[in-house]
């Protein structure tokens, strides 16, 4: 691949190849950070890590830990058939804290990061039992051994693997002279929340056949890249 020095290359080559992710993997060669020169890799004036919100507000590619429980960009005519194929193999009412969770961000639309967590019990002060929900319980129990944050943060993890939830945009803190800095905070949102239900239809096509919608989509522009490996990618 020729190096990415644009968010409008970056976008180009996402729609052409239907996924992206950002960092290294089993693929060689195909990630944002093999493709995007050293000095812009993490400039937060100007590239790949500040083009994201950017990119997502375009409404042509989606953003999210996707890949491997890593990030990364899946075109958005690919989008339904990502949610009909992770959502098929992953079992919701099997995991009530994560069913939780997406109540809670379904209920608001959209959350900061922060937001979502407060919501969802994960910040709640310990030994606050009184009124708890089962599921809030559950959280507090956990949150008791030590794991309130990685907890938070492995479960939106799942819930973006699965295709339940996305990043709707990411927003800076701001100086006194109005300048934004740092990395900024996710946004949290799902696909229906963000692109309307239709984000959804595939149309009567069954999991399988998304599979290889996304596996032939990658094979024409990686026509060399072991099946195996693509599988590896797009599966849970």
């Amino acid at each position: 691949m020729n190096p990415i020095t644009t968010s409008q290359a970056l976008e180009e080559l996402v729609l052409h190849i239907g996924v992206l992710p950002y960092f290294r993997n089993r693929i060689t060669g195909f990630s944002i950070e093999e493709i995007v020169p050293e000095p812009i890799l993490w400039d937060l004036a100007d590239g790949p890590w500040i083009w994201k919100g950017t990119l997502v507000r375009n409404w042509r590619v989606a953003y999210g830990k996707f890949f491997n429980r890593k990030a990364g960009y899946i075109a958005i005519d690919l989008l339904p058939d990502f949610i009909n194929l992770r959502r098929s193999q992953y079992d919701l009412t099997a995991n009530p804290i994560e069913a939780h969770i997406l109540d809670v961000l379904r209920e608001h639309e959209s959350l900061l990061s922060r937001e979502l967590k407060d919501l969802s019990g994960f910040s709640r002060p310990r030994n606050t039992r009184r009124g708890l929900s089962p599921i809030e319980r559950m959280i507090e129990s956990r949150a008791s051994k030590g794991a309130r944050d990685l907890g938070f943060d492995t479960h939106i993890m799942r819930l973006q693997m699965a295709g339940y939830v996305v990043i709707a945009d990411f927003e800076y803190k701001t100086d006194r002279h109005g300048d934004t800095y740092g990395w900024g905070v996710a946004r949290y949102t799902t696909p229906e929340a963000l692109y309307g239900d239709d984000i959804c239809d595939v149309q009567g096509r069954s999991a399988e056949e998304s599979y290889l919608r996304f596996h032939s989509r990658i094979k024409a522009a990686l026509p060399h890249t072991d099946d195996r490996l693509i599988h590896r990618l797009l599966n849970l």
